[in-house]
């Protein structure tokens, strides 16, 4: 019998570490936001770096919240 794996058995997260990260870490993941608007601000500027922060919102005695991402160049 093989051992238990994300390969072999159903109760393995098929994504296992948005699973970690986002369920179990409450790290938000930046792999949906739309950053295109910035990239073209920054190519016709010369620049090619910037900050991203991403803070909570804040919002007193909530569980969760969602993410307020800035970029400053």
């Amino acid at each position: 019998m093989l051992p238990a794996s994300p390969g072999n058995d159903a109760r393995y997260p098929s994504h296992p570490l948005h699973d970690l990260c986002l369920f179990r870490l409450g790290v938000h993941l930046g792999e949906l936001w739309h950053l295109s608007g910035l990239a073209d601000w920054l190519h016709a500027n010369g620049r090619n770096r910037f900050l991203l922060m991403a803070p909570p919102l804040r919002l007193p005695r909530a569980v969760g919240s969602p993410a307020t991402p800035v970029a400053t160049a």
